[in-house]
């Protein structure tokens, strides 16, 4: 003779086999968004080089006269509404008295309403050779769908060098 209880145990981890199986637990999940500019596309730019390259053919040169580098731009609804964002590059620099930073800005309106810096000069330790440099920003919880994301580098202070970039990376994190 069965068991009632047995078999109620049994229906039960049946249901919830076929429950769980079928993704009818699941949460929904978002899609991280990675964004690569890599300089490969627009090779008549004042900043692109083939100088020195980390991937590919080309590469961003930073000078004196250019302290601002082409970057990332996009939408925060593009980006599918993040909460972080991992930033990543690649870069040469000079010497150690070189400051510059990768540079996480928001706007609304044309107006900032989130400013982050990593300065490279405190991370990098390896002069005129390729290294890579990263962090992850947490992005302000007030961000609306038309905020605009930008992810740039730049050359501060009055001491200019030159400085390399390759590989900038924007991953989106939930």
């Amino acid at each position: 003779m069965t068991n009632p209880r047995t078999s109620l145990s049994k229906v039960w981890l049946v249901f919830l086999f076929v429950l769980v199986g079928t993704g009818g637990c699941q949460v929904a999940e978002k899609k991280e968004v990675a964004v690569l500019e890599d300089y490969e596309n627009h090779p008549d730019n004042v900043w692109i080089t083939n100088e020195k390259v980390h991937s590919g053919n080309w590469a961003c040169k930073i000078t004196p006269q250019n302290v601002y580098g082409p970057g990332i731009t996009r939408s925060w609804e593009l980006l599918g509404h993040p909460t972080r964002l991992r930033v990543s590059a690649w870069v040469i620099m000079p010497h150690g008295r070189a400051t510059a930073a990768l540079v996480v800005e928001a706007k609304r309106d044309n107006a900032t309403i989130y400013y982050r810096l990593l300065p490279i000069e405190q991370v990098v330790k390896r002069y005129n050779q390729w290294e890579q440099v990263y962090d992850t920003f947490t992005l302000p919880e007030t961000m609306a769908p038309t905020d605009v994301v930008k992810v740039y580098l730049w050359q501060i202070g009055e001491k200019r060098n030159t400085i390399y970039m390759d590989d900038l990376m924007l991953e989106t994190l939930f």
